[in-house]
């Protein structure tokens, strides 16, 4: 059976100092390092393809490939997921659903198969991750959606509602809540979810990928990390509605001090948010590839993404890596 991995935790949480500066040549020096970070993480890992970006505030510094591949789009896996939250909330801004919606209010008359139980579901833990749908039923189908466009959060989502929720409340990331997700978008505003959502999160040249595009809603887009950084600092970045008011939308707590919200995880730290996903795609002999992207509440963001299936620990060392060069 193919995996799909998806790393739910990282190292960045360890900051806790507040840094406030200007970019001038210390800073470009100071991104320089975190892209030598980068480049000497990758070769100790493997990767013969990759991209990578780093910005401050908002402005992009460096942006860099590994084999000439710092523009072309690269699969963001779960970083996907933030996406679709980005979407929804900014649906719930225009007044198309609230967090407190259900999925049997919502989807009740499109899936006539739903469990009694899992009508009462809502939205806001639908983005956290706690609505106690388990197990995930979409681990083992993306190998057999492999190689398809044709989007199926609405397959996932009568899969996964045709179940009772167990436990709900508690953080159990599970694919199959931003699926139902992906159906939301479809059900309040009668059309695509990809038409949507490229156009209200602002990704001009995003597209789903041709070899994942099917897990859309949690995982099937590809761009430049360039475009996810600009992305994800215009959503996650200091000045955003999020980091502003982190506790105006709905989150879960995962334990040490973190928590799960708008498809990413998030601490805050005198008075400032970091936010931070990796996602990772383990496909052998057919697709490898992982992504990463981290806003910190100093203001310094990175995106990469490479043509690797890693383990945990690796990835936290890239984290780790990252963290040293641009902090110490």
């Amino acid at each position: 059976m193919t995996l799909a991995k998806f790393c739910t935790f990282c190292l960045s949480l360890l900051l806790c100092g507040l840094f406030a500066f200007d970019v001038d040549a210390a800073d470009m020096q100071r991104a320089q390092k975190v892209e030598a970070a980068w480049q000497n993480w990758a070769q100790e890992n493997g990767v013969t393809q990759g991209a990578f970006t780093v910005s401050f505030k908002g402005e992009t510094l460096i942006t860099s490939g590994i084999s000439g591949n710092g523009q072309r789009p690269f699969e963001i896996a779960s970083l996907s997921k933030s996406i679709t939250a980005t979407c929804v909330a900014l649906l719930v801004d225009a007044g198309k659903l609230g967090y407190k919606d259900t999925v049997g209010e919502l989807l009740g008359a499109r899936i006539p198969n739903m469990h009694p139980k899992a009508q009462s579901i809502t939205v806001a833990q639908l983005l956290t991750h706690s609505s106690g749908l388990k197990p995930d039923a979409t681990q083992a189908a993306m190998a057999q959606w492999y190689g398809t466009q044709d989007m199926r959060h609405w397959q996932a989502s009568r899969t996964a509602l045709a179940r009772a929720p167990r436990r709900s409340g508690k953080f159990r990331y599970n694919n199959e809540n931003y699926a139902i997700l992906g159906a939301i978008v479809e059900a309040v505003t009668d059309a695509t979810y990809l038409k949507t959502c490229k156009s209200r999160t602002g990704l001009p040249t995003a597209r789903l990928s041709s070899r994942v595009g099917g897990n859309a809603a949690w995982g099937g887009w590809e761009m430049p990390v360039a475009e996810f950084a600009r992305f994800h600092a215009h959503h996650y970045g200091l000045q955003s509605s999020f980091a502003q008011r982190p506790g105006a939308y709905p989150s879960v707590n995962v334990g040490g001090g973190i928590r799960y919200a708008l498809g990413m995880f998030h601490r805050t730290s005198n008075g400032q948010s970091s936010f931070w996903h990796f996602g990772s795609y383990c496909f052998p002999d057919r697709m490898n590839t992982g992504a990463y992207a981290v806003t910190w509440f100093t203001g310094w963001a990175v995106t990469v993404a490479y043509n690797r299936c890693l383990e945990e620990k690796d990835m936290l060392s890239l984290d780790a890596a990252l963290i040293k060069a641009a902090f110490r």
